[in-house]
């Protein structure tokens, strides 16, 4: 099966148009134009020297990065060159990369009884063991993460309400200004305020916020804030900007003390950014993993793109040390309070319970006088109510959801004077309805509703009063019966590299936070599930000390202990509220697999508290042609007795990534059915015994399971190790079977695959293929010509318009690190205008030429020519140049 798929040229004259990926995306990551590269010099270059160097060879030097201890280097901006020409123009640069530019991922915004039916305040610790922490009197103190993001609201009062030092946001820096970046100059300054965009702010209210009645993961955890969105840009950033953020980040923190206050360099990074680039070697990823080498915990947002399926990672969370995170529907969202009075048998009890408000007209002012009677309505409300049902005008009526419409539900209502409208339901979350009539209308929890139901029919009487309480941001926790499943919208890993992402994941759906402007909001999305996970870092090092304390070997081992915490989540694809059907496995035993969940939900009492750790490598075990079959994991016990462990297997579901239905892609979340893939796995017999103190090695042995190839089976699960002590942790491994049988990617009109490399060379007329040489070198590869410079605004319009457009303004060839198209549409694809321009900024001569348009296989060494799928333009791979003016 061929690796390039052609799908159309078009020539006139020397104008040629191919559709292939690379230029853009609609996902999160786009090519910053053309000519912008980071590159990596030397130890011992000296960059000024360098830099001046560059700039005499006509390269623009934009920005320096001179931080010794992790990554040297300059981002530049070039009109001819490419990464090659680069590389082989400075001996000093060690790597190239281009700059991508990355749009803030957007968070889905959400409308900002007896005691059994009484609503608990609202928080989602509970389900991560986050209250056992608080309980313990941990919350965060001594530990200092950095947020890279749009900012903070600081003056907000659950945030400190102010900044610098003494202030819970202590520093920090704005890397671009409040400008419109990128349409004009950055404007830095050290005031790192969120003025309009929010992002920021609702992610430090997860992180730290501390309210009368909200608390956040690691409410006296010191906070730094980078800005690295402007205020009226395009809310994107570039690579190199979020580079200098990290490293900024990773250096700050002061020795002294200002002001009789001090805090350390940050312990934890923090960014709900990401764009989609399933590569592990991009600029960001790389510097992210490095400072996870240096002891800094790095989480980093897994994306928001799981329509798309199975790898489609995002970049700097693809980073091979970086804690990407996926995100979870928990089993409480955030609602509005009412208050309700139970009368029954000459006693009172007064209670508040949950609302959520219909999307159009909803109970958040004072109905009538209080208290408003509530009368429960028995009858199937999809159909007209009896002709002797009594005015509902003065009450509020409380119904179970019916199955027809809202609005036709409401209408039966309103023939009888309904103004107010409670509904309830047993077999549907709870969820903001559309009112589609002029009555107000709201969701209560179904336990709440029943409660009233019983207190009427026993002959009692049940009242409310809905408060204006907006003003405050107070709300309160509901049951949601949908919860405990992946969110539909987290991303899939592995990378194209088959490493495995995401790697944990954390509440992330209907979060409730702080907000600009002093007020509150509810959002979703891995950006808040991504600091929650640095919230139970900022715990653990609150409680053990950081990288001040223990050196830079201790990021593994609190990574290595986030991981091993995790729990399995039930399998779920779609979006629950209305997909109700799938809100429970569809299978038995059926759990969400690595590729989408990672380790699954987080544990911080098992991160904070346990005395059994483990260390290990990922399990990643590859594809079939590069099975790696051996792992081991080493168990500490760190508790006074001695403790027996047992290893058991737990799989999760397998699926199949080939698409049923399009040949040579990868299926889109739609199609995902749960797969019955288990592998034959050699674990520890009997009892394995550790004495205190001590650490023993565990030597694991895999083999993959007998499985169709064609469907690109995807498996994964984990191994659990339960201890005599009460404590059990897991490893996660998981697995793709046969990439070889499918020679991925395949050139449509995007790449059906990830490739590292997407190449276009022009050779003189008789070169044959196995004359190739890597990379060609102009003037010392035999008949090499150059590469292409493709047109930069490829594909924007039908036509090129010189009239409005500058042929000049092209990109050089090749490309590198492009992610998979998605099919049937081809999102991600690339148009790729050709006018002759070559990639040393000449243009091609009139005449014969050999032309080569390649894709880079996965796991392949580009020195072999076999390794390329190369376009075979029907059998005929010439072009004919006429004469044309350049």
């Amino acid at each position: 099966m061929r690796f390039l798929v052609p799908l159309f040229v078009c020539a006139s004259s020397v104008a040629v148009s191919a559709g292939v990926p690379g230029a853009g995306s609609s996902n999160g990551t786009e090519s910053l134009a053309p000519k912008r590269f980071i590159l990596e010099v030397k130890d011992g270059v000296s960059i000024e020297t360098l830099a001046a160097k560059i700039e005499s060879a006509g390269v623009r030097v934009v920005k320096s990065f001179k931080s010794s201890a992790v990554f040297q280097g300059l981002s530049v901006e070039t009109n001819e060159d490419n990464i090659n020409s680069l590389q082989q123009a400075f001996v000093e640069v060690t790597k190239a990369w281009p700059i991508s530019r990355i749009k803030l991922a957007p968070s889905t915004p959400q409308a900002a009884f007896s005691d059994d039916a009484a609503a608990a305040n609202y928080s989602v610790h509970q389900w991560t063991g986050v209250d056992k922490a608080h309980a313990a009197g941990i919350f965060g103190k001594g530990a200092t993460v950095a947020i890279v993001d749009t900012g903070t609201d600081y003056t907000h009062p659950a945030l400190g309400g102010g900044f610098g030092p003494g202030f819970k946001i202590a520093g920090g820096y704005d890397l671009v200004g409040n400008g419109d970046w990128p349409a004009s100059p950055k404007q830095p300054d050290d005031d790192p305020i969120d003025l309009s965009i929010g992002h920021g702010t609702h992610v430090a209210g997860i992180l730290a916020g501390k309210s009368e009645w909200y608390t956040g993961v690691a409410p006296e955890a010191t906070i730094l804030s980078y800005k690295v969105f402007s205020e009226h840009g395009d809310q994107s950033v570039d690579e190199d900007t979020l580079v200098e953020a990290f490293l900024m980040a990773y250096e700050a923190g002061n020795t002294e003390r200002i002001a009789n206050y001090f805090y350390s360099k940050a312990d934890v990074i923090t960014s709900s950014i990401g764009g989609t680039n399933g590569w592990t070697d991009g600029p960001w990823a790389t510097v992210a993993s490095r400072l996870v080498d240096r002891g800094v915990v790095v989480t980093i947002s897994a994306g928001n793109e799981g329509d798309y399926g199975p790898f489609y990672a995002s970049n700097g969370s693809s980073g091979k040390n970086v804690l990407a995170v996926a995100s979870i529907d928990t089993s409480v969202i955030p609602a509005l309070p009412f208050e309700v009075t139970f009368e029954l048998d000459g006693t009172s009890n007064i209670s508040t319970l949950a609302y959520l408000p219909a999307t159009t007209r909803a109970p958040t002012e004072p109905f009538l006088e209080p208290p408003t009677p509530i009368i429960p309505i028995l009858f199937d409300i999809c159909l007209p109510l009896p002709i002797n049902t009594s005015d509902l005008s003065k009450v509020a009526v409380l119904a179970r959801l019916g199955n027809c419409t809202v609005t036709d539900q409401q209408k039966h209502l309103e023939r009888f004077g309904a103004e107010l409208i409670l509904l309830y339901s047993d077999n549907k979350p709870i969820q903001s309805l559309f009112a589609g009539t002029g009555s107000m209308l709201a969701m209560i929890e179904f336990k709440a509703g029943n409660s009233i139901v019983d207190t009427v029919a026993a002959g009692g009487n049940v009242t409310a009063n809905f408060k204006d309480e907006s003003g405050t941001g107070r709300v309160v926790g509901a049951f949601n019966s949908a919860g405990g499943i992946p969110s539909y919208f987290t991303t899939w890993g592995p990378t194209f590299e088959l490493n495995m992402k995401p790697d944990i994941a954390a509440p992330g759906r209907n979060i409730y936070s702080t907000y600009l402007g002093g007020g509150w909001a509810t959002l979703s999305g891995t950006s808040m599930a991504c600091p929650y996970v640095a919230g139970v870092a900022a715990l653990y090092i609150s409680q053990h000390g950081g990288r001040k304390a223990h050196g830079p070997g201790f990021s593994k081992t609190l990574i290595d202990r986030i991981v091993s915490s995790g729990g399995a989540v039930a399998w779920s694809v779609l979006d629950p509220p209305q997909n109700e059907a799938h809100s429970q496995p569809p299978v038995a035993s059926a759990w969400a697999p690595v590729a989408q969940v990672g380790a699954g939900m987080i544990n911080a009492a098992k991160v904070l508290s346990y005395t059994t750790s483990l260390s290990f490598d990922k399990m990643e075990l590859n594809d079939t042609a590069h099975f790696s079959r051996y792992h081991k994991i080493d168990i500490t016990n760190a508790g006074p007795e001695p403790v027996t462990y047992r290893f058991s297997l737990q799989p999760w579901a397998g699926i199949d990534a080939q698409s049923p239905y399009y040949d040579d892609y990868i299926v889109d979340s739609q199609n995902l059915e749960p797969r019955d893939i288990v592998p034959s796995v050699s674990l520890p017999p009997g009892e394995f015994r550790v004495q205190p103190g001590k650490t023993r090695t565990a030597q694991l042995s895999f083999m993959y399971p007998e499985y169709d190839p064609k469907k690109l089976g995807l498996y994964s699960g984990k191994v659990l190790i339960s201890g005599s002590n009460k404590e059990e942790l897991s490893v996660p491994y998981d697995f793709n079977l046969s990439w070889n049988a499918q020679d991925f990617p395949k050139l449509k009109v995007g790449l059906s695959y990830g490739s590292q490399e997407l190449r276009w060379d022009i050779f003189e007329k008789d070169w044959h293929e196995y004359n190739w040489q890597y990379p060609p070198v102009l003037g010392q590869t035999s008949g090499y010509i150059g590469s292409a410079a493709i047109y930069a605004h490829s594909g924007q319009s039908w036509a090129f318009d010189p009239a409005s457009e500058d042929k000049e303004d092209t990109i050089p060839l090749p490309m590198f690190d492009l992610i998979r198209g998605d099919m049937p549409t081809y999102q991600n694809a690339y148009s790729l205008w050709w006018f002759g321009k070559l990639a040393n900024g000449t243009y091609i001569a009139p005449g014969d030429y050999y032309w080569r348009i390649a894709a880079l296989i996965p796991f392949a060494e580009p020195s072999h020519s076999d390794n390329w799928d190369i376009w075979d333009l029907e059998g005929v791979p010439y072009i004919t140049v006429l004469p044309y003016t350049p």
